[in-house]
């Protein structure tokens, strides 16, 4: 799993996915595979599955703000956030560039 993060960090997205496609294959229930494969499938702009990923990610550690704002923009770009709902009250979606956010590791 550190050579997915330390490949997200350098840009390296495609080495990343697939770095962390073997960790989902092997662990697919941890939080951090989760987490990461969903940031990286919004980052491709498969949405859908970002959503199912960080849905996931954000039920098993909801005090993690990195991973709610990677499914509310996630949301946003399916245009599925609808009014007021718990999980993103509060938070700014377009605040700073997705890609200079740091992941959780």
């Amino acid at each position: 799993m550190r050579r997915g993060v330390c490949a997200f960090r350098l840009g390296r997205h495609e080495e990343a996915y697939q770095a962390f496609a073997v960790a989902y294959s092997l662990k697919p229930e941890a939080f951090e595979v989760r987490f990461h494969m969903g940031a990286l499938e919004y980052l491709r702009g498969a949405y859908e599955h970002a959503v199912k990923l960080l849905s996931a990610a954000a039920a098993q550690q909801p005090e993690q703000p990195v991973t709610r704002r990677y499914l509310c923009l996630a949301l946003h770009r399916k245009r599925q956030i609808q009014r007021g709902p718990p999980l993103h009250r509060g938070l700014f979606i377009e605040t700073a560039p997705v890609e200079k956010v740091l992941l959780v590791s």
